[in-house]
């Protein structure tokens, strides 16, 4: 792909929002960041600790809880960032992730960093920075809707329960001597 061609792609992705198109000429030029693939060709192996993070340019690619495309979570499309947390932080990977469709991706590990000045660098963690916090902000609202979805369901079981005890004081069991008596 041409240093135009993933530049264009650069300026509809928000990650790099911030930076210039300087900025964004100098990532598209860094050599082996570019990565074509073939449909059901796997990009990351679920239980690996590679530190790359990818961007979709174009194509469909898909999160699998397994290593093959049956086992898909969901679809990622042109602009979507993936495999960023083990990129930050040296953790397996949780999921694998393959191509739906033919892809192509920009993918940057720490040996691309190191060819990035330090004002790109930190232009990366800025966007990390506010990447986390978004998902952050989205945890707590999940975690606020489970808890109320929670306290519905754990009301509702309590009635449920208590009309349960109530039948049951009125439903008169034999005696266990009446039924050895017949």
């Amino acid at each position: 792909m041409k240093t135009e061609d993933v530049v264009d792609h650069l300026n509809r992705i928000s990650f790099f929002d911030d930076f210039s198109e300087e900025d964004k000429q100098k990532l598209a030029q860094v050599p082996g960041t570019v990565q074509n693939l073939a449909a059901g060709e796997c990009i990351i192996r679920k239980g690996t600790t590679d530190p790359t993070m990818y961007f979709v340019l174009e194509g469909v690619v898909i999160i699998s809880a397994g290593e093959d495309l049956r086992h898909e979570i969901t679809e990622l499309h042109a602009g979507a960032l993936f495999g960023d947390v083990p990129f930050v932080k040296a953790v397996p990977r949780v999921t694998s992730v393959l191509a739906k469709s033919a892809a192509t991706v920009l993918r940057f590990n720490k040996d691309h960093m190191d060819q990035l000045g330090p004002d790109l660098i930190g232009k990366f963690k800025d966007q990390f920075l506010r990447l986390f916090v978004i998902r952050l902000d989205m945890l707590k609202s999940t975690i606020s809707q489970n808890r109320v979805d929670f306290e519905k369901f754990f009301d509702s079981f309590q009635s449920i329960f208590k009309e349960i005890e109530m039948m049951n004081q009125d439903i008169i069991l034999p005696d266990d001597d009446d039924n050895n008596n017949r």
